[in-house]
């Protein structure tokens, strides 16, 4: 047996057999079918792959997004679900062969990355035995390394040596989430993206203890991989990002929604303002209080993201906020949520923050 699959039986990758075989009872399988999720029942499936009694005969190189639910008492489901992405490569005479081996990856990669995973969850005793927290860490290293393939020594010492484990999880997370909004964009090209970015990413997403924040991370980093997207933005919002605390998130989240519910006139031009209580922003975001609101508003108009708001004198408070966002605000919160630029024509689905 090789030292990989000595590695994945002690964490429970592997079942006796020494090709990687996994107990099929330990899992139930589901994928999407119109706005309803199907149960399909597994023959077959391994650290590799899967194999699905259907009657759907997907050909090969199909992409098929499955959800994976690990079994509990009585075959009920048990924690929390997994999202693997799959891809056809047989067809059966009673179901399909899938792989989880990400193109262009081959299978001593994909086994790499599955020992690299399974050390990373090894050194956490609540995932040491979480085979699906396996299979959802080697996907996320292995979009990291499609993203900058020049970069992959470099971001598996990043952060199976560099992050201490609390930092890696986040940095897996980051991945994780950016290749999740990619899957969203229509058919947009996908390019590399530069090392030094990457990492510097992968660096301050890990950073952020905040859940909104290290989305913001990750929609960056996703935005990034977009051909259209340019290197110099993506070092501009970084610039910006590092200024900000979860309550200016929070505003500019609020700002664009409203916006892009609003619409603009070409060049991201308003006819009027947009105005929000600055009680209502409170409660919205979460901010401790009304000076906290105002202070961060101020915030964000140094920075050029929003309009300023005005008040009668130094000495009152901001009654009604102005969130109106310029031009940089509202790129800086697409590049955020994985888009290369605004809507021209703006939706509101187009720019809201996936949570």
């Amino acid at each position: 047996m090789s030292l990989v699959w000595k590695l994945l039986k002690r964490v429970g990758l592997s079942d006796r057999r020494e090709d990687g075989r996994i107990s099929v009872q330990d899992f139930h399988v589901f994928y999407s079918s119109g706005t309803k999720q199907k149960r399909l029942p597994v023959k077959d499936m391994s650290a590799t792959g899967v194999y699905l009694q259907t009657d759907e005969r997907w050909q090969p190189g199909t992409r098929v997004l499955l959800t994976l639910q690990r079994s509990g008492f009585l075959g009920k489901r048990s924690g929390p679900p997994l999202r693997l992405r799959a891809r056809s490569v047989r067809v059966g005479e009673d179901g399909v062969g899938l792989t989880f081996i990400p193109e262009p990856l081959d299978a001593v990669a994909w086994r790499d990355l599955m020992t690299t995973a399974a050390a990373l969850n090894g050194r956490i005793p609540s995932a040491q035995n979480d085979i699906l927290g396996h299979f959802c860490t080697a996907q996320a290293l292995a979009f990291l390394v499609r993203a900058c393939p020049s970069a992959k020594a470099r971001i598996l010492k990043l952060i199976t040596e560099d992050l201490g484990d609390g930092r890696a999880i986040r940095a897996i997370e980051v991945g994780r989430i950016a290749e999740d909004l990619l899957d969203e964009q229509d058919g947009g090209a996908i390019s590399q993206i530069p090392p030094d970015l990457l990492l510097r990413l992968l660096e301050l997403g890990s950073d952020a203890n905040d859940e909104l924040m290290r989305h913001s991370w990750a929609g960056l980093m996703a935005s990034s991989c977009l051909a259209q997207a340019e290197e110099s933005s993506g070092w501009t919002c970084v610039n910006l990002l590092t200024q900000f605390l979860p309550g200016h998130i929070q505003i500019l989240t609020l700002a664009c929604t409203r916006a892009a519910q609003k619409g603009w006139e070409p060049g991201f031009v308003f006819r009027e303002k947009i105005e929000c209580p600055t009680a209502e922003v409170r409660r919205l975001t979460g901010i401790r209080d009304l000076t906290g609101v105002e202070q961060d508003l101020n915030h964000l108009h140094h920075l050029g993201l929003l309009e300023p708001s005005s008040k009668a004198n130094s000495f009152e408070q901001i009654v009604n906020a102005n969130i109106t966002p310029t031009a940089l605000g509202l790129k800086v919160f697409a590049r955020c949520n994985g888009h290369a630029e605004p809507p021209e024509a703006p939706r509101a689905k187009a720019l809201q923050l996936v949570s």
